[in-house]
């Protein structure tokens, strides 16, 4: 692969390759739930794992890591703490996360004027 295309290709992160300045995008999330039904009820009630997909693909950027927890900032500013046991992120090259950030915060700002 040459180096040109590396920068257009996300890479799916281990937790333990997740690094703070990292710009991550959300792939899927695990979902665990309770059968409604039950076929046999002397049987213990197992949950079902569903992976699910995110609402939203913006990219965020790692401020801090402490497995399993990842402490990052969105585009809007705002901090989450996600957990990697239910979140599989990706990293995203430096220059599509410093261009995504800027390209919405503009949008965020111009749709917050317009209100």
């Amino acid at each position: 692969m040459e180096k040109e295309d590396e920068k257009t290709i996300s890479q799916v992160l281990a937790p333990e390759d997740i690094r703070a300045g990292d710009y991550v995008s959300i792939l899927h999330v695990l979902g665990e739930f309770l059968p409604l039904f039950f076929e046999q009820p002397w049987q213990p009630v197992e949950p079902i794992r569903v992976m699910l997909y995110p609402c939203s693909v913006q990219p965020m950027k790692v401020v801090e890591v402490c497995l399993p927890f990842v402490l990052v900032r969105k585009v809007n500013g705002k901090h989450e703490t996600l957990d990697v046991r239910q979140h599989r992120l990706a990293r995203v090259s430096k220059e599509f996360g410093r261009k995504a950030f800027k390209r919405f915060q503009v949008d965020a700002h111009s749709s917050a004027r317009q209100k």
